[in-house]
């Protein structure tokens, strides 16, 4: 079959997203199979290493001008621009896949954009019906509204719904009504850059500078990321234990950091709290080498790529007990309550006290990161499509479908 994958435009300074998108692409590139695949992209520019697929440009995401028209749109002002624009995203990439014939196109994200033929759609959490009261998925950003009308109007439809686990599909199937026997398992794959092994130091004089066992956090300047819980946490560590570590954040602001600032100055904690911003892959890849341990605190999940990240270059991990975290990471990590600063506490005095559970969970956690291979994820992604093709071989793919 002809098998379409559309990117939407991220940038390295999207975290996740940006390092699963790669390595899908580049695992890809890197399998035989007999589907033809076509890559709709926008905004960004791949290394083409494998002649069978086609990349092919799309002009449906202009980031600027996407971020103007939203405004635009969410003030309910402009009409006739909704409309126009609304044309303007559905012809150029719809006009792209059926140019191509493509007979099945696979969103590798939640961001879809409108298709005349067959999708495939991946799910990522369902956290805006979990916890609504977060601004990041309530009046901020992607709206309450607007991520529920797009569930409802594209999970319905979709040929099969992905998502990473047990937990996930359960509640797809509870929220939105979706048959189980079309919503297909794929767990995460631990990302790519992780097996670089000639990173050993960092050219970044600041990180260098560091001289305290390092707690690291990963994560963009989100409320649900709970930044302020490991403060707390490092507050009693420090004042209660005698303990100084040096707190590593890393991420994009992303409208929460002037608040995290505050409280950080608050707690007298400037000495001892870093955050670098964005960083490159190689300082992040110092970072997990050399970080006594992964504080992961977010109160969204269970799909997280950080600790799979950690876990494959040797850093254990201390992580949240929300639903499907044990699927994912099974006994690799310590799953603890982290609305609660005196647990997280009680988790780190764990591995300090006791080096062979730290050991331990090293090992569990370079096992189970390389148990999620990408060329395993690419696998189970073709069987599905393979699972498709008596179905779709029903109509034509050269001439577009009319009810007569």
């Amino acid at each position: 079959m002809r098998v379409g994958i559309y990117i939407p435009h991220f940038s390295p300074k999207s975290g996740g997203a940006y390092s699963f998108q790669n390595t899908i692409i580049k695992s890809l590139q890197e399998t035989m199979t007999d589907h033809e695949f076509y890559i709709f992209y926008s905004g960004q520019q791949f290394k083409k290493e494998h002649s069978s697929i086609k990349f092919i440009p799309v002009s449906i995401d202009n980031p600027n001008k996407t971020a103007l028209v939203k405004l635009l749109l969410r003030m309910r002002k402009n009409i006739f621009l909704k409309k126009l624009f609304k044309k303007e995203k559905v012809l150029k990439l719809n006009e792209a896949v059926l140019e191509n014939h493509i007979e099945l196109i696979w969103f590798i994200t939640p961001f879809y954009e409108y298709v005349e033929i067959p999708f495939i759609i991946t799910v990522w959490d369902l956290q805006h019906r979990f916890q609504p009261f977060f601004p990041e998925v309530s009046v901020s950003g992607w709206s309450w509204e607007s991520r529920e009308n797009l569930y409802k109007s594209i999970l319905p439809r979709a040929a099969f719904v992905i998502t990473g686990t047990e937990e996930g599909k359960r509640e797809i199937s509870f929220f939105y009504g979706i048959s189980e026997r079309r919503i297909k398992i794929i767990p995460l794959p631990t990302p790519e850059f992780i097996n670089n092994p000639v990173i050993t130091d960092s050219e970044n004089v600041e990180l260098k500078k560091l001289t305290n066992p390092i707690l690291f956090y990963p994560a963009q300047f989100w409320p649900h990321k709970n930044h302020i819980a490991l403060l707390f946490a490092y507050k009693i560590l420090k004042e209660k234990y005698n303990l100084l570590f040096d707190l590593v954040f890393v991420g994009s602001d992303t409208g929460n950091l002037s608040y995290i600032e505050n409280i950080i100055e608050d707690l007298g904690l400037q000495e001892n709290v870093h955050n670098f911003g964005f960083i490159s892959f190689n300082d992040m890849i110092f970072l997990y080498k050399n970080s006594f341990a992964l504080v992961f605190p977010s109160l969204f999940g269970p799909d997280n790529l950080p600790p799979l990240e950690a876990m494959g270059l040797g850093c254990p991990v201390v992580i949240s007990d929300q639903p499907g975290i044990e699927e994912q990471l099974g006994d690799a990590a310590l799953i603890i309550d982290t609305t609660n600063e005196n647990v997280i506490v009680e988790a780190i005095l764990k591995l300090k006290n006791d080096e062979t559970l730290r050991t331990e969970l090293i090992q569990r956690g370079y096992k189970r990161a390389n148990s999620f291979k990408s060329e395993d994820y690419i696998r189970m992604m073709i069987n599905i499509i393979d699972e498709f093709k008596p179905y779709r071989r029903c109509w034509s793919s050269n001439d577009k479908y009319i009810h007569l």
